[in-house]
C-alpha cells in the first residue's frame, strides 16, 4: 500500500467515527420515506409493540413508538403534542446530529399538559408568534423519537398509549390544514441501522451537503476534502478507493463495537453488568463536547449503538451485559441463564431484551425480542425469582422464560428499570443483577 493510500484509509477510517451520528440519522431516515412511504412531517407510529422488523438502536418493546422526520428548509414547523397526564410520555425531538432539541411531555416545556412546539430552522430570522414552545434547531434535519407508555396493565389504560398518537399533529407554521399523515409502522420492514459498507461513505456525503458548516468541525472537513466529501464536490469515489473505503469502515465498525462492548462504567462491583451508555456520552448531553476536546470516539460508540436520545437524562437505569459469568462473550449457539433476583426496586416495570453486538438492533427473525413484567406474563418462582433461558432452542423447563437467539450471532442483553425509586441509580440500594451463567 502506497503512502497516498494509508493515508487515505486513515482519514477515511477517522471521518467514518466523527460522522457516526449523522449516518445514522440518514439511515432512519431513509427507512422513514423509504421502507414505510412516510414523507416529511408524516408521524409514523405502532399501534403494536415493536418487533425484529423494527431495525433501529436498542430499541425496546415495552412502549408504542411514535416518529416524523421534518426538514426546515421548508420552513418552521409546529408540533402539537396532546395532554399525557393519563399517559407516560417519554420523547424528544433531535437535530440532523442526533443531538436532543426539546424534550415533550413531563420534561419539556408542556409538562405534560400539552401545546404547541415550534421549531425553527437555524438560518430563521423572522418574529416568534406568541402561543408556542419555541425552539431553534442547529440543523436544517430533525426528527421526533415518541415513546407512550401505559400507566399500568389496564386495558384501557394500554388503549390510551397505543391511541395516544392521534392527538400529535404536525404542519407549517400557519399552515394546520397540511397536516401530515399517520401511518401504522407495525410488523413492516424498517432498516433503520447503518450499513457498514461503502454506502456508509455516501451517506456521510449526503449529510455534509444538507447541513451548516460547523467551525468545530474544520479539521475533520479536511479530512472528508481528502477523501472526496464535501459540499462542493461530487463523491464518486474510484474503484480502488472503493477497496479502501470498505476497509476503512470495516475497521471503524470493529473499533466501535469493541468500545461499546468493552465500556468501563461498571454499575453492579465484580459483575458484567456495565451502564448502558458511557459516562461522556451521558453527561456532555449527548454531545461528548469537553473542554480540552471532543471525544468523537465515545460519540461514535454512543451512536453506534443509541437513537431518540432525551436532553433530560430519564429516571430509569439501563444496564447491559456482553459477557457470561466467566467473562466470555455471549454466543448465539450458546444456553445461558439469568436469574432476576425477588423483589427488583422499581415503580413502574422492568425489561430484559437482548441485542445483536454487530448492529446493535434485535436479533433478526425471532419470535420475542425482549420480555417485560408490564406487557407479558413473567413467570415467577416460588421464591419470587425469574429465570430467563437464553438459547437457539427453548429450555426443557417450562417454567423458564425465554429469549431465542441465533447461532453464530454474538449477541448482549440489556435490562431496563423504569422509574426505580431513590438511591437505585445513583447504586446506593442493596438489589444486584447476578452475571449471566452457562446452561
Amino acid at each position: 500500500m502506497t503512502f497516498q493510500e494509508k493515508l487515505y484509509q486513515s482519514r477515511a477510517f477517522e471521518v467514518a467515527l466523527w460522522g457516526m451520528p449523522a449516518v445514522n440519522f440518514i439511515a432512519m431516515r431513509r427507512a422513514y420515506l423509504e421502507d414505510i412511504g412516510a414523507k416529511y412531517n408524516d408521524l409514523i407510529y405502532f399501534y403494536d409493540l415493536a418487533n425484529w422488523k423494527f431495525q433501529t438502536t436498542t430499541p425496546n418493546n415495552a412502549n408504542h413508538y411514535s416518529m416524523f422526520f421534518a426538514d426546515l428548509n421548508n420552513g418552521p414547523l409546529v408540533v402539537e403534542i396532546p395532554n399525557s397526564q393519563k399517559t407516560e410520555l417519554f420523547g424528544s425531538v433531535i437535530d440532523g446530529w442526533n443531538i436532543p432539541i426539546s424534550d415533550v411531555g413531563i420534561d419539556g416545556m408542556d409538562h405534560a399538559e400539552g401545546g404547541k412546539y415550534l421549531f425553527l430552522p437555524p438560518d430563521y430570522e423572522g418574529d416568534i408568534p406568541a402561543g408556542y414552545f419555541a425552539a431553534k434547531s442547529p440543523t436544517f434535519n430533525i426528527y421526533c423519537l415518541f415513546r407512550a407508555t401505559p400507566k399500568s396493565k389496564d386495558s384501557e389504560q394500554k388503549e390510551l398509549a397505543r391511541n395516544f398518537h392521534e392527538g400529535i399533529k404536525l404542519y407549517p407554521l400557519g399552515a394546520p390544514e397540511k397536516c401530515g399523515a399517520h401511518i401504522d409502522a407495525s410488523d413492516k420492514m424498517f432498516e433503520g441501522i447503518s450499513p457498514y459498507n461503502v454506502n456508509y461513505f455516501y451517506m456521510l456525503d449526503q449529510m455534509v451537503k444538507e447541513e451548516p458548516i460547523w467551525e468545530r468541525d474544520l479539521a475533520f472537513r479536511q479530512m472528508l476534502y481528502y477523501i472526496g466529501i464535501g459540499k462542493d464536490m461530487d463523491f464518486k469515489p474510484t474503484a480502488e478507493q472503493i477497496k479502501l473505503l470498505e476497509i476503512s469502515i470495516k475497521e471503524a465498525h470493529e473499533f466501535m463495537m469493541k468500545e461499546e462492548c468493552e465500556s468501563d462504567w461498571t454499575f453492579y462491583p465484580n459483575t458484567n453488568w456495565k451502564r448502558l451508555a458511557g459516562k461522556t456520552f451521558a453527561t456532555t448531553g449527548k454531545t461528548c463536547l469537553l473542554e480540552d476536546r471532543l471525544d468523537y470516539d465515545q460519540r461514535a460508540a454512543g451512536f453506534f449503538a443509541f437513537f431518540g436520545a432525551p436532553v433530560k437524562i430519564p429516571p430509569n437505569l439501563y444496564l447491559k451485559s456482553h459477557k457470561d459469568l466467566d467473562g466470555e462473550i455471549l454466543h448465539g449457539e450458546n444456553n445461558y441463564i439469568l436469574t432476576v433476583p425477588a423483589n427488583c426496586p422499581t415503580t413502574q416495570f422492568w425489561s430484559l431484551n437482548t441485542y445483536s453486538n454487530a448492529t446493535t438492533g434485535f436479533l433478526r427473525n425471532v419470535d420475542c425480542v425482549g420480555l417485560d413484567t408490564l406487557n407479558h406474563d413473567i413467570k415467577f418462582k416460588p421464591d419470587g425469582s425469574a429465570d430467563f433461558f437464553m438459547g437457539p432452542k427453548p429450555p426443557e423447563d417450562s417454567k423458564m422464560n425465554y429469549l431465542p437467539t441465533l447461532p453464530g450471532e454474538d449477541y448482549f442483553l440489556v435490562f431496563r428499570n423504569y422509574v426505580p425509586p431513590a438511591g437505585v441509580i445513583e447504586g446506593k440500594n442493596a438489589w444486584t443483577l447476578p452475571d449471566i451463567r452457562k446452561a
